[in-house]
């Protein structure tokens, strides 16, 4: 882990992650087939860019702004002794762009002694990048040391180590995996500041450096029950999936094939791979990228994104990810 520490508001450069899905009904946010006329264009927003001080009189310029910060927290457990100020004690004061007001104090949550915060990242991903992947912002006069670790599923999560306070950038080469896309952040405060005004790291912002597009497909739109063979109406689902790829000037394919809880976990793994090795061949057949763009991953019914126990949430288990990541 290598670890870059800057003073107060410099922000590192980011992009956001879409989110564009391809089922077999139509949706105003689907992604349908090109030669169907009757489908509503997906709606592809482009973040705007914005500039932020850097602490020392210049300025950074981020080209999708706060869009490349966290947006939800998971999970928030103070620690003992806890932020003396009600205001400081609220965990959404680390989401977003750094807002932190010095003048009213607010835009930050304390942690505590000891305290643990989960952000998940919902329009964007931690990939690996040239340089640092991950800043975290910490503010006030004594910079408190945590604990940073990472997830992509927000269960089990990758210990990174430990990293100072103030603002520090953080790059991950050496602890993520290239065929992951990673959404969760976890600090702990490292217990050393516990100080009974502002027990603790106190964060304004967590923001992700790496881009992603992510695609989802129903398998229903691409295979037949319990196949792999991808069915003759899945040619042009995966052409609009190749258009999006074009769009990037360079681009990093990951391929994740998934299923259901139903039947044997190890069938259900071996489907997902042959299920996710089917769509990278066609789409290195479609494209003109090379071949080592792609990368073809199974992942059976792990990361389920509905509960298994009905007919539709099973449905919805039973997809392929794709995701555009991009420098």
């Amino acid at each position: 882990m290598r670890v870059f520490n800057a003073p107060y508001r410099i922000l590192a450069l980011a992009s956001a992650a879409s989110v564009f899905t391809l089922t077999a009904a139509a949706q105003v946010d689907t992604v349908l087939p090109e030669d169907d006329e009757s489908a509503p264009e997906a709606e592809r927003v482009s973040p705007e860019g914005a500039s932020y001080p850097d602490g020392e009189g210049g300025e950074v310029y981020f080209p999708i702004g706060e869009a490349s910060f966290a947006d939800t927290v998971t999970e928030f457990v103070p620690g003992q002794p806890d932020a003396t100020r009600v205001s400081a004690r609220t965990p959404s004061g680390a989401l977003g762009a750094p807002d932190y007001d010095e003048n009213a104090d607010t835009g930050y949550v304390t942690l505590g002694c000891g305290g643990v915060l989960i952000a998940q990242f919902d329009d964007n991903v931690i990939v690996n990048v040239d340089g640092p992947d991950l800043y975290v912002y910490e503010i006030g006069e004594t910079e408190e040391p945590m604990r940073l670790s990472i997830s992509t599923d927000g269960e089990e999560f990758v210990d990174i180590g430990e990293i100072g306070g103030g603002v520090t950038g953080v790059e991950l080469e050496d602890h993520i995996e290239n065929t992951e896309a990673y959404r969760y952040v976890r600090l702990q405060d490292a217990g050393e500041a516990c100080e009974p005004s502002w027990p603790g790291a106190d964060i304004d912002a967590i923001g992700a450096i790496g881009s992603g597009q992510r695609l989802l497909l129903e398998s229903a739109v691409l295979f037949d029950f319990n196949e792999a063979t991808l069915r003759e109406e899945a040619v042009d689902a995966l052409r609009s999936v190749n258009a999006a790829i074009e769009e990037q000037d360079s681009a990093r394919v990951i391929i994740e094939g998934y299923t259901d809880a139903s039947g044997d976990a190890n069938y259900n793994m071996d489907l997902s791979r042959r299920r996710a090795d089917a769509v990278r061949a066609r789409l290195e057949e479609i494209s003109d990228r090379d071949q080592d763009t792609f990368v073809s991953v199974g992942r059976g019914e792990t990361r389920p994104v509905a509960p298994n126990d009905s007919s539709q949430g099973a449905a919805q288990n039973r997809r392929v990810e794709i995701l555009i990541l991009t420098p």
